[in-house]
């Protein structure tokens, strides 16, 4: 089973826990205030605005999950030094969850 942790209970975390789970991922949401690692999941979405988004990727405690962000307007810089990671922007408005 593939897993994520998502970063943020808004519209975008809730959106994609809601479709991730539907297809059958184990997913955990937590604040985008929370300290988080990227241990123990395959992957991890900061799904926070995207004017903290580099804050929230610095707390991010390293591991092997891939770290992805949510934004059009960011690149993967904002995610550095995270070995592993990705940004995914979605193509449609999101529902809300």
């Amino acid at each position: 089973m593939t897993s994520v942790r998502i970063v943020g209970r808004g519209r975008a975390g809730g959106a994609l826990a809601g479709a991730l789970e539907a297809v059958g991922w184990d997913v955990e949401v937590v604040p985008g205030t929370s300290a988080v690692a990227a241990d123990g999941v395959d992957l991890v979405v900061l799904a926070v605005p995207d004017g903290v988004i580099g804050p929230v990727a610095a707390a991010v405690a390293p591991g092997p999950a891939v770290v992805s962000h949510l934004s059009g307007s960011l690149g993967l810089d904002v995610l550095a030094p995270l070995e592993r990671r990705a940004s995914v922007h979605p193509l449609v408005s999101l529902p809300t969850p």
